[in-house]
């Protein structure tokens, strides 16, 4: 500025601002706001193409509880099929669990897992072909895979207004199962300072109870040893062709909600190993 001294501060800034001007009217008819809006629609006309011509089926498990071995079956189907296996691992189980209990657990993991593959199309028809739900059962998953995916949703720029409609039955009815357990607690560990102070919690009001992670880590492994506490330990397998599948172009990456499919592993743990809570 010193080597122009004629020149004012405002006056580099208004002859700044009358060259940006001369650049926007250069080009009058694509403002912005309107790249921006056309772009948006192009988006969100592809995104309708992709999860209108996708169909996802949840097909059924295979479980295992004495060998300690679950596998979850999905299918995509559009212009290809897609079949999907994802393997639950955990320590054998040689106590007897009512059936019909362990039937509605393994439901409904089989319908959070199956979220991890759902959102590669995002198909608008599920079938669910091995179980029936209630109506009410239906919107608590709608609500579960909407908001679950709600930043999902937001980075892939996907309208889901509508687009999670379970499958339901008019005349079906939950029974309510009675299985009474110790009062104990199965606390979920992830390493880090929730579960480190829910642990320092229980044991300040003595409390029983153990620990469960899903997968392991060296981390946790060394918080559960602070503790004073061996966990039990599941692990999840993802089948390969996921990770295949999300390097494509066409399909969709994203966050999922995870604490959902470790709450209900945790349920499926307190169910198996004898936990209250």
């Amino acid at each position: 500025r010193s080597s122009t001294p004629r020149l004012r501060l405002e006056e580099i800034d208004a002859e700044r601002s009358r060259m940006c001007d001369n650049l926007r009217s250069s080009t009058p008819r694509l403002r912005l706001e309107e790249i921006d809006a056309e772009r948006s629609r192009s988006i969100k006309m592809q995104n309708s193409e992709i999860t209108s011509s996708f169909k996802f089926t949840f097909k059924d498990y295979d479980a295992d509880t004495k060998k300690g071995q679950i596998l979850f079956h999905f299918q995509i189907r559009g212009d290809k099929t897609i079949d999907f296996t994802e393997k639950i691992y955990f320590p054998p189980v040689t106590s007897q669990i009512p059936p019909t209990l362990l039937k509605s657990i393994l439901n409904n993991l089989m319908l959070i897992l199956g979220i991890s593959y759902w959102k590669t199309y995002c198909p608008k028809e599920i079938i669910i072909e091995s179980i029936f739900l209630t109506y009410e059962q239906a919107k608590f998953w709608d609500i579960v895979y909407t908001k679950g995916l709600g930043e999902f949703f937001y980075k892939n720029k996907i309208d889901f207004r509508g687009l999670v409609k379970f499958p339901y039955v008019g005349n079906v009815q939950e029974k309510i199962i009675s299985f009474p357990r110790i009062e104990r607690a199965l606390l979920g560990l992830g390493g880090g300072k929730d579960s480190i102070v829910a642990a320092e919690l229980l044991k300040s009001q003595s409390k029983d109870f153990d620990l469960f992670t899903v997968g392991t880590s060296q981390v946790q492994e060394n918080v559960a040893e602070i503790i004073g506490k061996r966990p039990i330990v599941f692990r999840r397998e993802l089948d390969p062709k996921l990770f295949h599948l999300n390097k494509q172009k066409g399909t969709y990456n994203g966050h999922i909600p995870i604490s959902v499919i470790y709450a209900f592993l945790g349920l499926f743990g307190a169910i198996l190993y004898d936990y209250r809570f």
